[in-house]
């Protein structure tokens, strides 16, 4: 069984619960459970950098909560040669599983 964990939420600071997860053995996200941003998986790097972007993490916010059912907004930092860029795509939950404590 995953461990779960409390934080305050990367997009809306509301005390909110996360487990972590992984798709298929790759880099560990968060998968946070907010009552206000609903369900939303973030990578470390994109947590990070978010820490300075509070307009941004508004923006996302809202965004979250037009995801419904099976869906949830993915956040992740995507590199390609010197440019680095902030994604939120709609993925899967089916696609995330808890990591083993």
């Amino acid at each position: 069984m995953a461990d779960v964990h409390t934080q305050a939420c990367p997009l809306c600071s509301n005390v909110s619960r996360y487990d972590l997860v992984a798709e298929n053995g790759g880099v560990r996200r968060k998968l946070f459970c907010c009552d206000v941003c609903t369900d939303f998986l973030i990578t470390p790097d994109a947590e990070e950098w978010l820490a300075s972007q509070p307009r941004k993490c508004e923006e996302l916010s809202n965004l979250s909560t037009f995801l419904w059912g099976d869906l949830l907004l993915h956040i992740f930092m995507e590199q390609e040669g010197e440019t680095r860029a902030l994604l939120a795509i709609p993925d899967a939950k089916e696609n995330w599983q808890p990591v083993p404590a």
